[in-house]
């Protein structure tokens, strides 16, 4: 009887220490059930892998008080001051 999880594997070694404590012959063999375990088939994840989003590239229009003036996504210009947008 192969185990279905790694809970399984556990409980089961534990059993056969608590059997070997008391001098009692533990009916089974918890590391031949251990080797079915890795011919079981896994599941596959649910989990999405998450893509990162690249960020544009600012596009520069020019420059106001010294400051560099940057053209946003949807057309909007703004400086970079303290690393906040400031849109004027």
């Amino acid at each position: 009887m192969p185990f279905v999880n790694q809970a399984q594997r556990k409980a089961c070694y534990a059993q056969q220490r608590q059997a070997n404590e008391k001098g009692i012959v533990a009916k089974w063999d918890c590391h031949e059930f251990g080797l079915d375990l890795k011919k079981s088939p896994r599941r596959k994840s649910t989990r999405r892998k998450s893509t990162k989003r690249v960020q544009p590239t600012p596009k520069k229009v020019g420059t106001k008080n010294g400051e560099i003036v940057f053209q946003g996504v949807k057309g909007g210009k703004y400086l970079v001051r303290k690393n906040k947008k400031v849109y004027f």
